[in-house]
């Protein structure tokens, strides 16, 4: 966290930024700068769209005067007032001095309420967070403003905000592969789970997996790992072949060849590659792309182990290699996207 900032100060500065980008002389690189300021915190948004509100209101009051520069004193009686006069006497003075002060504070609330609505909304927008999501089954190839690109796995959901000095990316679900765009001065966050990696130029992939377990796989250049939420702080720096798995007891640094990180990254071809797996561990990776779940019924089976490859939304195909090779039997229950294919020991055909 950095230093705190007085109220006085940071409004100082916030004026300071709204004079000189409300000048006709403001330049894009006055804009960018006033992004950065803006992007340091929360805090200095929340004055910077008070401030710009006021402004607003303040311009508004100005259009109302009369072209001929002269003011009526009596403007708000003689025209939203006419209900509260008395036929036979004019209003006394202090109690129009009254209403006036009244509707005018009330009509500055509205319109700074109005302003900051609409000011607030326009910048949280430009300033904020962009999300994207795919389905259970679905692919989504993202192109970011950088040049960085992300695919995104099946049910997965990212959020993505750049600054000029920060490029931010949460992974909330699922599984993404990002191909990060090198700039030296401007380092590609993604958070999963408090965990951040970091990249600057690189290929890597993040999966949250079950029991809040992250695993991270990295196919090109280098990226480091900052778990700062877990138990200790721990930290790693990865290199292309190379993985860690991070759960809250541990951060596992392993290498993997050219075929596992292959296998790791099949998904990216609507594929699942498997080599000597459980019947288990096949089972929960098929459930993660098809509403059609897999069950299986007989523990005697769950070890079962295979090496082969199927369409990820193809569980159809690897039941019937498991009842043709494996002797599996499959007892299917319910219909379309509901139904549950259960899986059991049975005579080898």
């Amino acid at each position: 966290m950095g230093p705190v900032v007085s109220t006085d100060k940071l409004e100082g500065e916030a004026a300071a930024w709204l004079v000189r980008c409300e000048s006709p002389h403001c330049t894009a690189e006055d804009r960018e700068s006033l992004e950065e300021w803006l992007a340091t915190s929360p805090h200095h948004l929340a004055v910077y769209t008070r401030l710009r509100a006021a402004w607003g209101q303040a311009e508004q009051f100005r259009r109302l005067r009369p072209l001929d520069a002269t003011v009526n004193e009596n403007l708000l009686t003689e025209t939203i007032l006419p209900s509260l006069r008395r036929a036979d006497r004019p209003p006394k003075r202090d109690f129009a001095s009254t209403a006036r002060r009244y509707l005018l504070t009330a009509a500055a609330g509205v319109m700074l309420l109005s302003a900051f609505a609409f000011l607030g909304h326009a910048l949280l927008k430009r300033f904020g967070w962009h999300s994207y999501i795919t389905g259970v089954g679905g692919f989504e190839r993202v192109a970011l403003p950088d040049g960085s690109t992300v695919h995104m796995n099946t049910n997965s959901k990212i959020r993505v905000r750049f600054t000029k000095s920060r490029r931010e990316v949460m992974l909330d679900r699922g599984e993404a592969l990002f191909t990060v765009a090198s700039h030296q001065q401007r380092p590609f966050d993604v958070e999963a789970r408090g965990t951040l990696i970091r990249a600057r130029g690189t290929v890597f992939a993040v999966r949250l997996r079950a029991a809040q377990t992250i695993e991270v796989v990295v196919t090109e250049g280098r990226v480091t790992i900052d778990s700062p939420e877990r138990e200790s702080r721990r930290s790693a720096a990865l290199a292309a072949g190379e993985t860690v798995t991070i759960s809250a007891h541990r951060l596992r640094v392993a290498k993997i060849n050219a075929v596992e990180s292959k296998r790791k990254t099949a998904w990216m071809s609507g594929q699942l590659l498997f080599e000597e797996q459980t019947l288990a561990e096949m089972a929960t990776e098929f459930n993660r792309y098809n509403r059609r779940q897999l069950v299986i019924a007989d523990p005697a089976i769950a070890q079962l182990r295979m090496s082969a490859g199927f369409d990820a939304t193809d569980p159809e195909s690897f039941v019937a290699a498991l009842e043709r090779s494996y002797g599996v039997r499959a007892l299917r229950t319910g219909a379309g996207d509901a139904q549950v294919v259960r899986l059991m020991a049975g005579e080898k055909q």
